[in-house]
C-alpha cells in the first residue's frame, strides 16, 4: 500500500476544471464556497487541459472564452479561444489565438469601447506586451511592448485618467508564497508604463486571480492564495486609491467546493456571470509520463 501511495504521489498529474455561475450566487464581502457552478465538461481533451478562463462575450446561449491551453507533451502553455453552448454542453469554434516558444498564459482581457486588448503572462520572455484581438481573424496582433520586466499576471484598470497595471514580480525562483505585487502608471493604455508603487502585502496572498473589477462602487482584486501550495483559494481585496498611494484590504474570499477540493485560483467575471478553475489531480497519461522522463535523460 505505501508503494501505491508513493507511485500515486510522483506520477499524479495536476490540471484545472472550468466553471461558471452568476455573480447574484457569490458574496464578496464573506468566505464562501461558489454555488450553482457549471462545470464545462472536456470530453476530448484527455491530456491537454484548459486554466486561466476569461470571458470575452456572453448570449442567452453561449459563451465565448479565452484560455490558457496546457500542452502536455511542450509543458508549456498557449493562448486558445473557445465557444461553448450552454444547453448542450458543447464546446465549438475552439481556435490558438496566439502561440509562442515561451509559455504563454493568463489571458487578461482589456476593453476600450469596441477594441479589444489581450495582456497576456509571457514572464519567460522578460517582457510584458500587450495585443490587439482581432475579432473576425480570433488572432492577436500588433505586439506592443509596455513594461521591460519579466512579470506574472498583468492586469491593466483605469481610474480617472491614468491606466494602472498591476503585476507580480517573483522575488525567489519556485517559490509560489514569494510574489510582490507591483504597480506600473500610463496616461495611455498602449504607452509605455513606468514603476508607480509596491505594496507590501503577504507575500503568499499577491499573484493574481482575475481582472480588477466594480462591485458596489468598490475595486476589488481577486488574488490567489499560496500559503503553503500554489493556487489553493482566491481572495478579494479592496483597492484603494487615497492621496496618490494605493493600500489594500481583504474583504472576503472564495474556496474550492467538495466536487473539485484541491484548488481554486481563477476568477474572473463578465456583467453577471463569473468563470473559475478549480484545480484536480489524475494519474496522468503514462506514455506522456515515460516520453517526459526520456527527455529528461
Amino acid at each position: 500500500m505505501r508503494l501505491i501511495n508513493i507511485l500515486k504521489a510522483k506520477l499524479r498529474r495536476r490540471f484545472y476544471i472550468i466553471g461558471y455561475g452568476s455573480t447574484n450566487d457569490i458574496n464578496f464581502f464573506v468566505d464562501s464556497k461558489p454555488k450553482n457552478v457549471r462545470w464545462i465538461k472536456f470530453r476530448d481533451y484527455k491530456i491537454n487541459w484548459f486554466a486561466d478562463p476569461y470571458i470575452l462575450s456572453e448570449t442567452d446561449s453561449f459563451i465565448e472564452f479565452l484560455v490558457e491551453e496546457w500542452i502536455e507533451d511542450e509543458q508549456k502553455g498557449r493562448l486558445t479561444k473557445f465557444s461553448y453552448e450552454k444547453r448542450s454542453g458543447k464546446i465549438f469554434n475552439k481556435k490558438i489565438i496566439l502561440d509562442l516558444k515561451t509559455h504563454l498564459s493568463f489571458p487578461s482581457i482589456v476593453r476600450e469601447g469596441n477594441i479589444f486588448y489581450i495582456c497576456p503572462e509571457n514572464a519567460a520572455s522578460g517582457k510584458q506586451k500587450i495585443y490587439q484581438y482581432n475579432l473576425e481573424k480570433a488572432l492577436l496582433e500588433n505586439p506592443i511592448t509596455i513594461i521591460n520586466e519579466a512579470l506574472l499576471d498583468v492586469n491593466i484598470v483605469k481610474i480617472d485618467n491614468n491606466y494602472y497595471a498591476f503585476g507580480i514580480k517573483l522575488l525567489e525562483d519556485n517559490k509560489c508564497d514569494n510574489y510582490k505585487l507591483r504597480i506600473y502608471r500610463s496616461d495611455n493604455l498602449l504607452g509605455h508604463y513606468e514603476f508607480y508603487q509596491e505594496i507590501d502585502n503577504n507575500l503568499a496572498q499577491e499573484r493574481g486571480a482575475g481582472s480588477l473589477f466594480w462591485y458596489r462602487n468598490k475595486l476589488i482584486r481577486p488574488v490567489q492564495n499560496c500559503e503553503g501550495d500554489y493556487g489553493r483559494n482566491v481572495i478579494f481585496k479592496e483597492v484603494i486609491l487615497k492621496d496618490g498611494v494605493f493600500r489594500e484590504n481583504v474583504i472576503g474570499g472564495i474556496f474550492p467546493n467538495c466536487i473539485y477540493p484541491e484548488g481554486l485560483h481563477t476568477f474572473n467575471t463578465f456583467n453577471s456571470t463569473y468563470v473559475i478553475d478549480s484545480m484536480a489531480y489524475d494519474v496522468g497519461n503514462w506514455m506522456t509520463y515515460i516520453k517526459r522522463v526520456l527527455r529528461r535523460w
